[in-house]
């Protein structure tokens, strides 16, 4: 479909959804000095992303935890790409499920129950393919085994028994019961179910990307949000479908606006600032195929609520100076090469700065689609951007301070903790922001390196005091929810900003204070003016954002 057609199609289906339905109307809530904004989330189902790309940067390359064999094994990324893609519905699907339907959330227990079902359905499928390749992946029946051996052991269940030789391998427990007891926590019920399982909370989370955009907002607003907790949520979308060289089909961008400005539009009890995705690879090709790169960003932030942009540079691209960028191996690259990456990045920058519109980068050593493309993430590599373009920058995933990610070769070639390359270019350039989010470093259980990571922080408050007006906080829903007990994050980050030395002020400052600055929302503001219009009178974002 055209996408101007498609633009003009959507935005009239969404105005259609608001009048039709009167959601966003409900009576504003009190107003807060400085309301809790969780400023780095997500919400994109399994449709949204290249499936075994997306397993193999999130499962193999995980910075968050030591690596685990069982985990990042072939075996596992097919049953998960099973999941995944068991109902996964299209951003269509759910826009039309939208029209006309009332502005209540469907009850947690429906959606958990699909889950489960999905689960079970995977892992059936995947009992009955034992042995089987399946496209991307290439695996061994007797790796798919140990797999299906150590979920019923972690479940606290007795392995199969073994086949005779030559035999067929026993049916062992099946989907139905083995999905029952994963989404079952019963710790006392057998000594063997380990209830802080990754694996099992990594199927669990494979389960949740299968659901509704709907259905998983409302689990983060149900998780962290209420009128005391958080208040305003920045779901960011992704684009990562340039990068890999496995041809997958996914959602257009166009399609997830349009289902995610509806939903911002529904929701009464928080208020929802979505980030749309820019990929310049693709805004390279897009402009030789002659089409407009800029043209869906400028309809999500002038039409449909949409309130910034999320760039990823660990895909394989730096904030500028890509002339000489290699991207050979990908399925298809612009003719002028890296240098074009560079114009559509230059041309991006100076409309996000014309129009008063944010960007947030991914800014950690992780999630790289080549070999040690992610070192292309580095805060120092902004520099030069931030000298020609006075843009309000969020670099995401701040406070790991050294933690070890990728490959071993893959390390800094300074030698320095990027918090400190952050530091440094906050206290030269006033629009520069960091943020926390999925600090598993310190605000997940289990930690080794909390006292280090704390102290580390200390000392760079102290070092650099400009930090406690740029640091914010964040979740990374729906990506912590591969942790067990991530649902007390955002107390345990409050916790940790404590023990790091904050009081009560320079809490409720990386809470919500500090990223009302960032997202261009003290005063008057052409940011404000626009999202205001989206929103109407009587929303919560008049009462927690006045003019």
């Amino acid at each position: 479909m055209d996408a101007r057609r498609r633009h003009l199609m959507q935005g009239g289906l969404a105005a259609g959804l608001s009048l039709a339905t009167g959601v966003g109307r409900a009576a504003a809530q009190p107003a807060r000095a400085a309301p809790i904004i969780d400023i780095h989330a997500h919400v994109f189902n399994a449709r949204d992303v290249p499936v075994v790309g997306f397993l193999q940067q999130v499962i193999l390359r995980d910075a968050h935890a030591a690596p685990d064999p069982g985990l990042v094994s072939t075996a596992t990324l097919k049953l998960l790409k099973f999941i995944l893609l068991a109902g996964a519905p299209s951003p269509a699907e759910e826009l039309a499920e939208l029209v006309g339907a009332p502005p209540v959330s469907r009850r947690l227990e429906t959606p958990l129950a699909e889950d489960e079902r999905a689960v079970a359905a995977a892992i059936d499928r995947y009992r009955a393919e034992l042995g089987r390749q399946t496209a991307g992946l290439a695996t061994t029946r007797r790796e798919e085994e140990e797999l299906l051996d150590r979920i019923e052991a972690e479940l606290g269940l007795p392995a199969g028994t073994p086949p005779e030789p030559g035999g067929l391998t026993p049916p062992g427990k099946d989907g139905e019961e083995l999905a029952a007891r994963i989404y079952t926590a019963r710790p006392g019920e057998a000594a063997g179910f380990l209830r802080d399982s990754r694996l099992l909370q990594t199927i669990r989370w494979a389960g949740l990307l299968t659901r509704r955009r709907g259905d998983m907002l409302d689990r983060l607003v149900g998780l962290y949000g209420g009128e005391a907790r958080t208040r305003v949520f920045v779901p960011a979308l992704v684009d990562f479908e340039r990068w890999f060289q496995a041809s997958e089909s996914v959602s257009a961008a166009e399609d997830q606006i349009a289902v995610m400005s509806a939903l911002a539009r529904r929701r009464a009890d928080a208020v929802i600032l979505n980030f749309a995705p820019f990929c310049p690879l693709r805004a390279a090709l897009e402009r030789e195929d002659g089409r407009d790169p800029l043209a869906t960003l400028r309809w999500a932030v002038a039409d449909m609520g949409f309130a910034g942009v999320k760039l990823y540079p660990p895909l394989g691209f730096a904030p500028t100076g890509n002339d000489d960028a290699t991207l050979a191996g990908l399925p298809r690259a612009p003719a002028g090469g890296g240098a074009a990456l560079d114009a559509e990045l230059d041309a991006f920058y100076a409309w996000c700065v014309a129009s008063d519109v944010p960007v947030t980068a991914h800014a950690t050593n992780t999630q790289d689609a080549g070999i040690c493309s992610a070192l292309q993430a580095s805060p120092a590599r902004w520099r030069p951007v931030l000298q020609r373009h006075a843009l309000r920058l969020n670099l995401a995933h701040f406070g790991g301070f050294g933690e070890e990610m990728g490959a071993a070769f893959c390390v800094d070639p300074e030698g320095v903790d990027w918090e400190r390359h952050g530091a440094r270019l906050m206290a030269d350039a006033p629009g520069v922001h960091v943020d926390l989010s999925y600090w598993s470093e310190a605000a997940l259980p289990g930690s080794l390196r909390r006292a280090d990571v704390l102290e580390k922080l200390t000392a760079l408050l102290v070092e650099f005091p400009v930090l406690r007006t740029r640091l914010l906080y964040g979740s990374d829903w729906t990506m912590i929810g591969r942790e067990p007990r991530h649902e007390g994050y955002l107390e345990a980050t409050m916790r940790a900003l404590a023990d790091a030395g904050l009081d009560e002020a320079g809490k409720a400052a990386v809470m919500g204070g500090n990223a009302r600055s960032f997202l261009g929302l003290d005063g008057a503001t052409m940011q404000r003016q626009r999202l205001a219009r989206f929103f109407g009178q009587g929303h919560a974002f008049e009462a927690l954002f006045p003019a």
